[in-house]
């Protein structure tokens, strides 16, 4: 019989115990305790494919900032035309300007 405890990453000590598990002939992984949670074998084979929190905290922001560039591009890709409209107005008028005087 053996315990393990983690405090930080759950997915890693999941993970570690289970390639344990692999190597060692006489260790078997029966289930967990996630806070008060009971994990079956399964579970805990689960929660070892998963990604550590860091990770997942990164893909996250990334989701989240995603739509906000998008909008900043599209707004910036919108006044970016209406300047360019302008400066081309502008440039016109002053070369029609010397033909004209």
């Amino acid at each position: 019989m053996a315990l393990g405890f983690a405090y930080g990453d759950m997915s890693a000590t999941a993970k570690v115990l289970l390639d344990f598990a692999k190597e060692a002939e006489k260790f078997q992984l029966k289930g967990a305790v996630l806070g008060q949670q009971i994990l079956s074998a399964k579970e805990v084979e689960a929660l070892a494919t998963m990604p550590p929190l860091s990770v997942i905290r990164a893909q996250l922001l990334g989701l989240i900032a995603s739509p906000a560039s998008r909008l900043a591009g599209v707004v910036a890709g919108g006044v970016r035309q209406v300047v360019n409209v302008v400066k081309a107005y502008g440039d016109k008028e002053q070369a029609d300007a010397p033909a004209a005087a």
